[in-house]
């Protein structure tokens, strides 16, 4: 399209390249997501997606916590920590 601009003889003489490009619209900036805040991750076991209640399976890796019920399980069906990809050791 902006060749065919250029073709013309009327805007050969009235316009240069960065004048019809100047006139392009600009997008309007992405709309970013809200910020999501993130509270007492420390008692959050990734294995079941929730709160830990009762007693607590530490990774000796990362340090990652998990329920000792649900670090039992992962041992026993041969899962990895979610976070480091370190075999489960109890």
């Amino acid at each position: 399209m902006i060749l065919e601009l250029l073709k013309g003889s009327i805007y050969k003489q009235k316009y240069s390249i960065l004048d019809i490009m100047r006139d392009k619209k600009i997008p309007p900036p992405p709309v970013l997501p809200p910020s999501i805040e993130i509270k007492n991750i420390d008692n959050f076991c990734l294995f079941h997606k929730g709160h830990i209640k009762g007693e607590i399976y530490t990774c000796p890796k990362c340090k990652t916590k998990y329920c000792l019920k649900c670090a039992k399980e992962a041992r026993n069906e041969g899962k990895y920590c979610v976070k480091c990809r370190q075999l489960i050791l109890i």
